[in-house]
């Protein structure tokens, strides 16, 4: 299974090398939604940092290994994860909110 970690800017995912490598195909799809290629990258990696998923939506996420004979077999199962909040958007709701007696009262900034 891919490890995957929520930042600020983006979700690293790392799998296990596998020694057959010719390639990794990452593929990624919203919960919700069909999956689709997002990378492909040499076999001496097994790392790679999705810098495009957007904030609020929880990302699922598989890799395959491309073997000598060419054929794609899944090398890391599937791993779902949502993406940290987006830091200032999370600041600017915290600013516009306010406790009153014991209620969450919005406020204008």
């Amino acid at each position: 299974m891919p490890v995957a970690v929520a930042r600020a800017d983006s979700i690293e995912l790392s799998w296990p090398a596998a020694a057959d490598a010719g390639l990794y195909v990452v593929e990624r799809r919203p919960a919700d939604g069909t999956w689709s290629e997002v990378a492909r990258l040499a076999a001496a990696r097994s790392s790679w940092a999705d810098t495009s998923a957007s904030p609020g939506r929880t990302w699922c996420y598989r890799v395959y290994v491309q073997g000598p004979d060419g054929s794609l077999r899944l090398h890391a199962r599937e791993h779902c994860v949502a993406p940290a909040p987006d830091r200032d958007a999370a600041d600017a709701a915290q600013r516009r909110v306010r406790v009153r007696g014991g209620w969450l009262q919005e406020v204008e900034p």
